[in-house]
């Protein structure tokens, strides 16, 4: 199967806003994965480049969370999690302030979801006031060692540039322009990692904390987001690939990067890329392109 990827990748690879693709397949049955990596249309060795992880920082710190301390997550940070809390999309926050103004919002449970960065960060200081320390020092254990935030990598040559930012290329920076202005290490966007290091933190995660089989205890109908997961609603045009069944969790995230981990065939995917390098406004091949692949893995 890997090989059949690879050639869909390198196939397509000229059609797309990026320039750096790494792919990797999931199997928990097993706890192994296999991956692969393109460098502007050639293969090159898997696992050299760091990727902006962006919006997947949101299910590997409060999924994370959730899988190995679900006893810790009570109904407010639940829906706090899942974007069920009543809390704005988005806007724009500042150093100085940007707790207060968090703080500030009224939390109304089991609201309508709206994906909510806000509610990601609330979730964040809601847990940490409960444990008395950072999330990042209760999940990073978790991480394989190439995980990392931003502000931890050392050399920027190692990523791909993201896009521009005041006249600059991004690169070795988080997309994100709260997290670049706030500049602490926060839920909803931050995170970088390789493929390979993604991929091993998926494996071990759930060899060691369970994860599928606490997701598979979750009713999964009650909201689009689970336990600090995206999920998948419509079978039929799902960007997890069509064969994904409904007991299929992950997430996306902005600057082209997904993962997607069926629970019932214990399969999974991970996609990372640099999609906003020239723009980000256009993911109709990207999205194409995550559909094909999603599809051969679960079928």
């Amino acid at each position: 199967m890997i090989n059949k990827l690879r050639n869909i990748c390198l196939e397509n690879f000229d059609k797309q806003n990026f320039d750096r693709l790494a792919f990797g397949v999931l199997d928990f049955k097993s706890h192994t994965f296999e991956t692969f990596e393109i460098h502007e249309g050639h293969e090159v060795d898997s696992g050299l480049c760091l990727f902006d992880l962006a919006s997947l920082t949101k299910a590997l710190t409060l999924g994370f969370s959730f899988a190995k301390f679900r006893s810790d997550i009570d109904h407010k940070i639940l829906s706090l999690i899942e974007h069920r809390a009543g809390l704005p999309a988005f806007g724009r926050l500042s150093k100085k302030d940007w707790k207060e103004q968090i703080l500030n919002y009224k939390i109304i449970e089991d609201t309508q979801t709206v994906y909510s960065d806000y509610s990601a960060l609330r979730a964040m200081l809601e847990l940490e006031k409960k444990w008395g320390t950072s999330l990042y020092e209760k999940v990073s254990p978790l991480w394989s060692k190439g995980l990392i935030h931003w502000s931890d990598i050392t050399d920027w040559t190692d990523c791909p540039i993201t896009g521009w930012r005041q006249g600059k290329v991004i690169q070795g920076d988080v997309n994100d322009d709260n997290a670049f202005i706030i500049k602490e290490k926060l839920t909803h966007a931050g995170l970088f990692s390789n493929i390979n290091s993604l991929c091993e933190t998926l494996i071990n995660i759930d060899k060691n904390h369970d994860l599928i089989a606490t997701m598979m205890k979750e009713e999964f109908s009650r909201g689009r987001f689970i336990g600090g997961f995206d999920t998948v609603k419509d079978l039929e045009n799902t960007l997890a690939g069509k064969g994904a069944s409904l007991s299929t969790f992950g997430h996306l995230g902005f600057t082209g990067t997904s993962f997607w981990i069926d629970g019932e065939k214990k399969l999974g995917h991970v996609l990372l890329t640099n999609e906003t390098k020239k723009y980000w406004y256009d993911r109709a091949r990207l999205n194409e392109l995550r559909r094909n692949l999603g599809q051969m893995v679960f079928n």
